[in-house]
């Protein structure tokens, strides 16, 4: 017997995992911005705006996918487990 709620639970979080995953660094800036610059070297500036900074919401995203999804294992464990020891 198949358990639609901890399936769908294992699939929302996949999907929560993946969109996070996929998101999880903010756009790149624009290299043009002048009050970086000030003082400091340009290698620097380049430096700091290769790499853009990660999303808090995208860490949030990712806990909460991993959560749904261990939530949905276990629901899915258990109903089999359940299911299996019935008599009859």
């Amino acid at each position: 017997m198949t358990d639609f709620m901890g399936v769908a639970l294992l699939v929302t979080g996949i999907v929560i995992v993946g969109i996070s995953l996929y998101k999880s660094r903010h756009s790149k800036s624009s290299s043009s911005l002048d009050i970086i610059r000030h003082g400091m070297s340009s290698q620097h500036v380049e430096k700091i705006l290769a790499v853009p900074p990660k999303r808090a919401d995208a860490n949030l995203g990712l806990y909460f996918g991993l959560i749904f999804m261990a939530v949905g294992v276990i629901r899915i464990l258990f109903v089999w487990w359940f299911w299996s020891h019935l008599p009859g």
